[in-house]
């Protein structure tokens, strides 16, 4: 009995044994702390609603009643408050207690506060959502603008554009010029002229600024165009 006290007194966790109508039979020094007990005796023979708001306790209830019902384990997050009224966050590992014949006696239970780590979870999702919102609103910033945008891999392949320079190369969205390049355009006979510029930008690493340059639509018309081309860095200030 000494050597399991010490062991379970020792686990990183809060620790309990109940009997079938939910009465605490065994807790940790780990349980101890976080209800704000003196010792483990204070506990023996409460149950979940004397140590915690009913609401919280009927849940509590609700998971150890289907464990012995169902003979199975079961895994949860829920809610704790600690011996300071602070509000956790805990994963909760609950298992039947069988005795030598088979039948299910009480239940077991473990529980590891993940309240950081839900938090953390949380501040990424909600990053993640705000992220989304800027991407998006980004996006309709430029497929709004009055000028023509696009951006090229090194390959000088189309990665992406705004609907008004996906009309002027004929066709009905941004997304059927991704992959392709200026030879399979309606202005191929500029694509060596785009090209080089395109080339000497990256292979530089210096925009080019306010030049002119024709552009041959799809119906055989000849565009003006003012041009500005200026290289696209990733996160390490490489020109990709």
């Amino acid at each position: 009995e000494q050597y399991q006290r010490a062991l379970l007194d020792n686990f990183p966790c809060a620790v309990w044994l109940k009997d079938t109508e939910s009465r605490f039979l065994a807790v940790n020094q780990g349980f101890v702390q976080l209800f704000g007990q003196h010792n483990a005796d204070e506990l023996i023979g409460k149950n979940d609603f004397d140590i915690a708001p009913a609401d919280l306790a009927e849940g509590y209830r609700a998971d150890d009643r289907a464990v012995l019902a169902s003979g199975k384990k079961k895994s949860v997050e829920e809610e704790i408050i600690d011996a300071d009224g602070t509000r956790k966050w805990f994963e909760t590992y609950k298992a039947p207690v069988f005795d030598a014949t088979g039948n299910v006696v009480g239940s077991v239970g473990f529980a590891r506060d993940i309240t950081e780590r839900r938090a953390a979870a949380l501040a990424l999702e909600e990053m993640s959502a705000a992220l989304v919102t800027s991407r998006e609103l980004l996006q309709q910033v430029i497929d709004t603008a009055p000028i023509r945008v696009f951006w090229k891999n090194r390959d000088c392949r189309y990665l992406g554009c705004n609907p008004i320079f996906a009309r002027d190369a004929g066709k009905n969205a941004p997304s059927e010029l991704i992959g392709q390049d200026d030879y399979a355009m309606g202005w191929a006979e500029q694509a060596d002229l785009y090209r080089a510029d395109d080339q000497q930008v990256m292979e530089s690493g210096q925009a080019r600024l306010d030049f002119e340059e024709p552009q041959t639509t799809p119906d055989g018309h000849t565009l003006w165009l003012r041009t500005s081309k200026v290289p696209l860095r990733d996160a390490s200030g490489t020109v990709i």
